[in-house]
């Protein structure tokens, strides 16, 4: 059985905080800019509204994925707070808030840690949108990382969304999910979560409901020891960050050292070598010496046999 992490969430303005006077009890009110940040409070049973909240987990161990609370009527919520209260990392892929029969979706944007507590998760839009995730052939191209697409366009900038927990090297993704109309897309923004784990991603395509698609060249590695975000534009006049990579031209920060090490090796054994080489060659000049000292003088005294066996009638081929 596994064990629970306390984890408690808030919709926005659904805790008031009373302070009691002789007379009149105040709550805190919901932040609004330009009004007070106290109020009469609510008559107790007044204005209470019903919220179930369904919770998509992406890891966390013993999170209940519904939730009911009574609490006052905020309307039609916009936010949402969380906060951990255990010391497990929790983190969740969507959040979706019933009041009656109508409901608001939120994405979770952030890891919930013991140094992190708290996250506040903004509401979702309703655009469909899907894209397709090219990663790089090389074997350490994949990562086990969380990847996070940012949507950048003509009307506005979306919210970061979860868009996979880990991809394969050579692997093609294709993900469904819903956001907030950016407009004409014009940037995306790719955020790697893992620590000492960077991911090559080769390409990013994304279609929307409407049949518009863009297509974005990455061509970069992405996660420390790199940068862990980089944003790409349809024009790569405007991207801020390094020029598009080759996979197979750059080595993974966590590969460094190793390489560093069979680079040393390399240089030893070539040193080892040449010291080989050199060695041989002086060992072959001196026999070349030798043995043609001891040819000359072979050679010599064959002529002189020859011509004494001339003379004298000896055999050359016996003299040699």
């Amino acid at each position: 059985m596994h064990a629970t992490t306390p984890l408690c969430l808030l919709l926005l303005w659904l805790s008031p905080q009373s302070a009691a006077s002789e007379y009149t009890e105040w709550c805190r009110a919901a932040p609004e800019h330009g009004k007070a940040e106290f109020a009469i409070c609510a008559r107790r049973g007044a204005g209470t509204a019903s919220y179930t909240l369904e919770i998509v987990p992406a890891y966390g161990p013993g999170v209940d994925l519904a939730i009911t609370v009574e609490s006052v009527d905020v309307g039609d919520p916009e936010e949402v707070q969380a906060v951990l209260a255990g010391s497990q990392p929790w983190r969740c892929q969507r959040l979706v808030v019933w009041k009656d029969f109508r409901y608001w979706l939120f994405d979770c944007v952030q890891t919930l840690t013991s140094k992190r507590r708290e996250a506040t998760f903004t509401m979702s839009g309703n655009k469909m949108y899907e894209a397709t995730v090219q990663t790089g052939n090389d074997e350490h191209a994949g990562t086990v990382g969380p990847i996070e697409l940012t949507m950048s366009g003509s009307y506005r900038q979306a919210s970061p969304k979860l868009l996979l927990l880990g991809v394969k090297p050579g692997a093609e993704e294709r993900v469904a999910f819903r956001a907030a109309d950016v407009g004409e897309l014009e940037s995306v923004l790719l955020h790697n979560g893992a620590e000492e784990d960077p991911w090559f991603c080769e390409s990013l395509r994304i279609a929307t409901e409407g049949g518009s698609v863009a297509a974005f060249a990455v061509k970069r590695w992405i996660g420390s020891p790199f940068a862990d975000s980089v944003k790409v534009s349809l024009r790569p006049s405007e991207d801020s960050d390094s020029a598009p990579q080759d996979v197979e031209c750059h080595t993974r920060g966590s590969d460094l050292v190793s390489l560093y090490a069979q680079q040393q090796q390399q240089q030893q054994q070539q040193q080892q070598q040449q010291q080989q080489q050199q060695l041989q060659q002086q060992q072959r000049s001196s026999s070349s010496c030798s043995s043609s000292s001891s040819r000359y003088s072979a050679f010599s005294r064959l002529l002189i046999l020859l011509s004494r066996g001339g003379a004298g009638g000896v055999s050359g081929r016996a003299a040699a």
